[in-house]
């Protein structure tokens, strides 16, 4: 997606062709875009912990991601709220990876009920310039495909990431968008993430 260059010698990371990551990083990731900034670290620690559990009983080990057949246990609601905290679990770990830090979620950037980003990173290639908005998607269910997370991604990047281009938020000014989907299908190895992006 192409706007205007919004500060000039910006340049966005490379992103790589594999994400690799444990249950603890993806625990701690899922807790700190649960929390907002003011959360304890106290509170953090907990929902950490909390989230933990919950990825070692509802992920496979291995080094492809995989549910395991407990994730048939939960009812449907729950089901639908673990997927979207692995996909925002996904998302901090992947912007880590492009070298973005965690800075606030999102939700200051509009005073009415606009749809708006999950998230705000700054530092690595923003640093200088502003910050950066990330959106998140998870999705576990049978039908899920790599071209209805494709279209997630981009259907979510143009509604939620593109509008707030070039706005102020109280981290800087937003230079760079990302929309991020993750999703997998119970019993089956493997997972789709597709990555919609500002391009430059």
């Amino acid at each position: 997606h192409s706007p205007s260059p919004i500060s000039a010698g910006f340049k966005p990371p490379n992103a790589g062709t594999t994400l690799i990551f444990g249950p603890s990083a993806l625990a701690a990731s899922i807790a700190r875009t649960a929390t907002l900034r003011d959360a304890p670290p106290e509170m953090l620690a907990r929902w950490g912990d909390s989230a933990l559990t919950e990825v070692e009983w509802l992920v496979e080990d291995g080094m492809t991601f995989a549910l395991s057949q407990y994730i048939h246990s939960l009812a449907d609601a729950e089901r639908t709220s673990f997927a979207g905290r692995i996909g925002a679990g996904v998302t901090d770990l992947l912007m880590n990876a492009l070298g973005y830090t965690w800075r606030d979620n999102a939700s200051g950037l509009s005073r009415s009920l606009a749809p708006h980003a999950d998230f705000i990173y700054a530092d690595g290639a923003v640093s200088g310039h502003g910050v950066a908005l990330a959106e998140a998607r998870g999705s576990f269910a049978a039908n899920v495909t790599s071209t209805g997370i494709s279209r997630q991604a981009k259907d979510k990047y143009l509604r939620q990431v593109k509008p707030h281009l070039a706005t102020i938020s109280p981290h800087g000014k937003v230079i760079h968008g990302y929309s991020i989907a993750f999703g997998s299908r119970p019993g089956t190895a493997g997972a789709f993430l597709h990555v919609a992006e500002t391009r430059i």
